[in-house]
């Protein structure tokens, strides 16, 4: 009855249940003076778990799309990127706005600025009393995607050189793609946080180990041992859950 995966949650609920019906079938016989497991408070846990396990259910849909929209519309980004900065520097900018272009490509697409060193070349370092503490560049999270887009897009907006005729190279189509981003970003990080909050009940509902139902079963099994002996059918009945 403990197992925790997402199917086990359902199953240890429904064994709760059948454990209930199997207490009620025992009759008078079934009264302990523990408050917490007597049938009333065991319903009551019953109907907890049910609704924790509803509700989890219930915030998962919302979540899934989510972060499907989001997944979908940050697909295209590392290619467009690729044709923003090949764009820029098709014109008469700077060069030193070309290559803050291309480091923010680089960090958008989770690329590496400049070439790690070998560990050959760490070593060397090393002996001559300079030891290498290399930081990783790769920028690779949602957050800080979307963080290197809108700086790129500023930079864009800040190059009068810059004015291609392709309308999803503008800037403005870029700052429409960048707010859609967001949008998308901002629906699945609020449905993560639901689903981890709806986990979070359930799984404190379902397994406190003071008030969950795995303690729960545990104390009617010590007062079952006390009114049944351990080879008797009633207890058995009950073990087998």
């Amino acid at each position: 009855m403990s197992s925790t995966s997402e199917t086990g949650h359902a199953k240890n609920v429904a064994n709760f249940s059948t454990l209930i019906v199997t207490l009620e079938g025992l009759g008078e016989k079934y009264n302990p003076s523990k408050e917490s497991i007597k049938l009333t408070a065991l319903r009551n846990v019953e109907t907890r778990c049910n609704d924790a396990v509803l509700n989890f259910k219930a915030a998962q849909p919302s979540y899934i799309r989510a972060v499907s929209d989001r997944d979908e519309t940050i697909k295209p980004l590392n290619k467009l990127v690729t044709r923003i900065v090949n764009a820029l520097m098709a014109t008469d900018a700077p060069e030193h706005i070309g290559r803050a272009a291309q480091s923010l490509a680089k960090k958008i697409a989770g690329t590496r600025i400049g070439a790690a060193k070998t560990e050959e070349q760490k070593q060397a370092l090393a002996e001559k009393g300079k030891p290498v503490r290399e930081v990783s560049t790769s920028q690779t999270s949602i957050d800080n995607r979307l963080d290197n887009f809108d700086k790129l897009i500023k930079l864009l907006e800040s190059t009068p050189e810059y004015t291609p005729n392709e309308e999803e190279l503008q800037t403005a189509s870029l700052a429409a793609l960048y707010n859609k981003l967001k949008e998308h970003n901002h629906a699945a990080v609020t449905g993560s946080k639901a689903i981890d909050n709806a986990r979070t009940a359930r799984n404190e509902v379902l397994y406190d180990p003071k008030t969950g139902i795995i303690a729960t079963v545990q104390a009617v099994k010590k007062y079952l041992r006390s009114v049944f002996t351990v080879g008797s059918p009633q207890y058995k009945q009950i073990c087998k859950l």
